[in-house]
């Protein structure tokens, strides 16, 4: 519990920080809630997911939640975080939190929430970012 209020904080300031950049300033509000209105999270089934990752066939990590492997939706290269753990309610719960707060924030120093799957498996999809480290 103490974590889930500790990353609701982060993203508490993350939104406030967006809410005050001033490069939203400088577009029309047409053209801005056009955009937020194409960003939204699209909702995916497990077979499109399967489809998308060849079977899960490439990993990338796994941790406390889950496993991440890549995959391809139309020409975007995605990583796909496949939700687990021991309590089925706490993974539910915490799915459902990151997916209502990470769709509803935009950051350039974020990673997007490209989508989500509800169904036997409990999965969001990202959009795939390769980090050089110097």
């Amino acid at each position: 519990m103490e974590a889930t209020c500790g990353y609701l904080r982060f993203i508490g300031f993350i939104v406030e920080k967006i809410n005050t950049e001033s490069r939203f300033a400088t577009l029309p509000m047409v053209q801005f809630l056009d955009d937020m209105e194409s960003e939204k999270p699209i909702r995916f089934t497990s077979k499109q997911l399967r489809l998308a990752t060849n079977n899960f066939k490439t990993k990338l990590g796994s941790g406390g939640f889950g496993t991440v492997y890549k995959g391809v939706i139309g020409n975007n290269q995605v990583a796909m975080k496949v939700l687990n753990g021991i309590s089925k309610e706490r993974v539910e719960e915490q799915f459902m939190a990151e997916v209502s707060t990470m769709g509803r924030t935009h950051h350039f120093n974020l990673v997007r929430l490209y989508g989500f799957c509800f169904g036997s498996s409990l999965i969001k999809i990202f959009k795939y970012i390769i980090l050089f480290l110097t």
